[in-house]
């Protein structure tokens, strides 16, 4: 691991050369940029910043490689079993509604996307659901698509699988090749999946939603960005709409939280005033 020390001016050189590139990185928390620029130096083994700041402002390879690293998320089936408990009670309200629209921005690579879309199937809400799925990077996107994944990630499931009470065997949303398991197309199917802006949200399909999906990101941003974020998708979010976020991150820290209720404290799920 490299040892190189990184200053408050490399950052910014960083932050201006991925800018000129339409990355936008700015309210990104410094430990996070440290952490990046550290894994990008060892991962292309640049011995210096400058060597990697000069191949980065004309390489636009290197560029889109950065972004890709940058993207990288841990993604898993039904992570935090108590938040899925949880959802039964509340997605039973949404039962009655002739159609349930769904945003969830930065997917990662699907695992959480596609237990969204068994946990609805499991309600029998899957039919009459939308779901927009979003990513920054276009690797991240396409694995998503493709919703192919290891056999071990699934065999370790079953633990989740009863605590959270899916009444199906696996075999039901999963294909099984050789090491290898695919998610059935029509989950697939019912997803709209767009390539988005890391800092904007302008791409949905509907003006309205009834939950949007945003776990584990408010962590990579500092409070003033953290809550353009918020603001921005609880204009995509109706009224009486739930909002969910990951594990460690409390919605009480951003201004916008005058907006929500609490359903959750534990699960983190909040409801628009």
């Amino acid at each position: 691991m490299t040892s190189i020390q990184i200053s408050h001016t490399e950052i910014q050189t960083f932050l201006n050369i991925l800018s000129y590139h339409q990355i936008n990185l700015q309210g990104f928390r410094t430990i996070h940029l440290l952490t990046f620029i550290h894994k990008i130096l060892n991962y292309y083994k640049f011995n210096h910043t400058k060597d990697f700041f000069n191949t980065l402002q004309t390489n636009y390879d290197l560029v889109q490689n950065c972004k890709e690293l940058l993207c990288y998320q841990q993604s898993e089936f039904f992570r935090d079993t108590s938040l899925w408990i949880q959802l039964k009670t509340q997605f039973r309200k949404l039962q009655q509604q002739n159609e349930i629209n769904i945003l969830f921005p930065r997917i990662s690579t699907g695992e959480e996307l596609y237990s969204l879309l068994i946990f609805l199937e499991e309600m029998n809400m899957l039919e009459k659901t939308n779901i927009v799925a979003t990513e920054v990077c276009q690797n991240s996107l396409e694995q998503a698509k493709k919703g192919t994944y290891n056999l071990k990630t699934i065999q370790n499931l079953n633990k989740n699988w009863e605590e959270i009470n899916i009444s199906k065997p696996l075999t039901e949303y999963f294909e099984v090749a050789a090491n290898l398991v695919n998610i059935k197309s029509y989950l697939k199917q019912k997803v709209n999946f767009h390539l988005q802006n890391i800092q904007n949200f302008y791409f949905a399909d509907y003006s309205q939603y009834d939950i949007i999906w945003y776990r584990n990101q408010l962590i990579y941003w500092d409070v003033e960005a953290g809550n353009k974020h918020l603001t921005e998708l609880t204009q995509k979010l109706k009224k009486g709409g739930m909002l969910i976020l990951g594990y460690i991150e409390d919605l009480y820290t951003y201004p916008i939280y005058q907006n929500f209720e609490i359903i959750s404290i534990e699960d983190k799920i909040y409801k628009r005033k």
